[in-house]
């Protein structure tokens, strides 16, 4: 798996993790939607490429570092860095971007 679809693997898995929507993503990492999609799909060209500038933005919203979010998901798991307090703000209302 190369580096860019671990990151892109693990931002989607974030994403369940935490109950965000693209559109929620997209206020948080000020983008639009589309691009959010693109970006967790892996598309080509339209800026579905993912860049270190998202990777410490990314990493940023969700709390952990730009290298954990390097590392995946099953690390930050075992890790215990999953984003449990962005998960219960999205849960009871409290999430703010």
């Amino acid at each position: 798996m190369s580096l860019e679809s671990r990151v892109r693997e693990t931002a989607r898995l974030l994403k369940t993790f935490t109950g965000e929507t693209n559109a929620e993503l997209a206020a948080a990492w000020h983008c639009s939607e589309p691009l959010v999609r693109r970006k967790l799909s892996g598309a080509r060209g339209g800026g579905g490429t993912i860049s270190l500038a998202d990777v410490e933005k990314w990493a940023a919203h969700w709390g952990i570092t730009p290298a954990e979010l390097l590392m995946g998901y099953a690390a930050l798991h075992e890790a215990g860095r999953l984003p449990h307090a962005l998960r219960h703000a999205k849960a009871t209302g409290q999430q703010r971007f």
